[in-house]
Formats: C-alpha cells, structure tokens, sequence
C-alpha cells in the first residue's frame, strides 16, 4: 500500500458513507441521531484533501484546469448514472415528467433527492479557489460568523422556501462553511484543533438543552438537516474534528483494511450505486428489518462498485480510454 496515503482519512470517510446509507435503511431514532455527522464530515474531509491537490494545480497556474477537472468528476459520474437509473425506471413502466428529469440532472432536492449531496461537492470544489485565496483570520471568521448569522435569520423568515436559493444560497453558506474549515484544517496547531472541537461541541451542547427546554423532549439533530441548521452542523462538526483529533494520532491497522479504503476510494460510486439498491430493496419487499435492509442495500452497492471497477479494468489496462476513469 502507499505509505504517503493518509488511511486515517479513508477510515473516517468509510464512517462518513457508512452513516448516509444507514439512514436511507429507515434505521431507528438513535441510530439517525448518531450518524447525523456524516454530511459535514464528508464535506470536511473533501476539502481537506482538496487542499493538498489544489496547491499542486495552483503552482503551476492551472487554477482553472483544477476546477474543471473536478466538476467533470463529479457531474459525469452523476449524470452517467442518472442516465442508467432512468432507462431502468423506464423499463419498468416508470415516467416523469420533463421538469423531474431536469431538476434531478440538476442535483436539487426535487428531483431524486439523494444526489443534493454532489452538488454540494460541486459547490464546495468551485469555492476551492476562494478558501485558497482567504486564510484564517480573526476578521475572515468574524465575516463567517455574521455570513452564518444572516443565513439563520434567512431561515427564520422563510426566505429559503425560494427552490432556487433553497438549492444554492441555502446550501452553500453553511457547507461551505464547513469546507472552508476543512480546506485550512492541516494548517491548524493542536492547541486550535482542540479549541475547534470543544467550541463545536459547547455550542452543540447548548444547543440539546434549547431544543430540550422548548420541546419538552430531546430533538434529533437530523430535524435541523434541511436547510442546515446550527444543532445540526455543530454536532456534524464537533464529531469531524473530535474524530479527527483521535484517529490521527496513531494509523491503526484497521484503517489499512482493503475493504475500507476501497470503500473510500470509491466512496462516490458507492453512493450512486446505493441509491439503486435502495430501490432495488423497496421492489424485493425484504422482512421488516432496518438491519437487513442496510446490510443488503450497502453490501450490494459494493459489489456492483467493485465488478464495474473490475470490468473497465480489464478492458482498459493500458488507460487508454480515458472517460474510463469517471465510470469506475
């Protein structure tokens, strides 16, 4: 395996795909409560490795090479995808109508609803510039923080209600966010990395007796996911950077397992494909066990992953065909 590889990160983006295909398993409330984190992590862990290939790009003065080359990883895949799905759909007797197709080709919420998470990848990669161009600052997170303090109040007087800023201010504001800390993570000491976690985690806690107090009940935090909210995205990050300060500290053979990192290396197909076998188990009908259902629904992405990999291994070993790359 690659020494220079950084499996700790695999290891915490298998925990982040593992819990966005567990809720789409219909699991129980603490079971969604738990896996709350993994959006923010992913987004996280996006940029942060983003980072270390961006600087590679901007040396050379290929800003812009950069920023095609990962919106072309993230939409051809999606797209090639989608195409598939909906030729199955079609077959089976399934059509929508024209604005459907067109607003899932374009990654919103109201098409298929599973592929807002690559547009807010897509958001995240044609942002990579700016992180870049604005380092951490005191008055950068003062304008951060009064950015997040008119996106809450946004939220209270319903302008997200809007399709269109629902799908891009709305979504863009608080995930780049938490890009944005992602991207300029490795740069943070120790002393600030702890401070980030206990911050999150103060705000979080904070944020459980609030809700608790006006409820009359703890509130899942996955309620406050659509838009994010501040319950939501400081859990999310309180458990990133928790995470992170743990699993970096020592490189367990666990992150090394084959498995893991080839989940993370395929982390995107993965999730493609699972939104296949999610339907794929709805039509089976399996017995009512959320454990089962995940089980099958994730096992069964991995499986199509690794034979479609296989496949375009085997017919281009030479690398040769080039779109090969966005299809495995």
């Amino acid at each position: 395996m690659d020494d220079k590889r950084l499996y700790y990160i695999d290891f915490l983006k298998f925990l982040g795909l593992t819990g966005i295909i567990l809720v789409h398993a219909d699991p129980p409330f603490w079971a969604v409560w738990l896996r709350s984190f993994d959006v923010p992590i992913m987004v996280f862990l996006s940029a942060y490795l983003a980072a270390r290939s961006f600087k590679r790009y901007a040396e050379n003065g290929k800003t812009a090479a950069y920023i095609i080359d990962r919106v072309k990883r993230l939409v051809i895949p999606t797209w090639v995808f989608l195409s598939l799905y909906f030729i199955l759909d079609l077959i089976f007797g399934n059509l929508y109508d024209i604005g459907f197709y067109l607003r899932s080709y374009g990654m919103t919420l109201y098409g298929i609803a599973y592929v807002w998470v690559i547009l807010i990848y897509l958001y995240s990669a044609v942002l990579t510039p700016v992180f870049d161009r604005f380092k951490p600052t005191i008055l950068v997170f003062l304008t951060l923080l009064i950015i997040y303090s008119l996106y809450e109040i946004g939220i209270f007087y319903d302008l997200n209600k809007n399709p269109f800023v629902n799908n891009t201010v709305f979504y863009i504001i608080p995930f780049g966010i938490v890009a944005y800390m992602g991207y300029h993570y490795a740069g943070f000491d120790t002393k600030t990395r702890i401070l980030m976690f206990v911050s999150f985690l103060t705000v979080f806690v904070v944020g459980v007796i609030m809700y608790a107090r006006n409820e009359g009940r703890i509130v899942n935090v996955s309620t406050a996911s659509f838009p994010p909210r501040i319950y939501y995205l400081s859990y999310g990050l309180s458990v990133t950077t928790g995470l992170m300060l743990l699993c970096s500290k020592k490189e367990l053979k666990l992150y090394k397992n084959p498995l893991i990192v080839f989940i993370s290396k395929h982390s995107m197909w993965i999730y493609l494909w699972h939104i296949l076998t999610v339907r794929i188990a709805e039509f089976l009908k399996l017995p009512d066990s959320w454990i089962l259902r995940f089980v099958f629904i994730y096992v069964l992405a991995v499986l199509i992953t690794f034979c479609v990999d296989l496949f375009f291994k085997k017919i281009d070993k030479e690398g040769k065909f080039a779109f090969s790359k966005y299809l495995r």
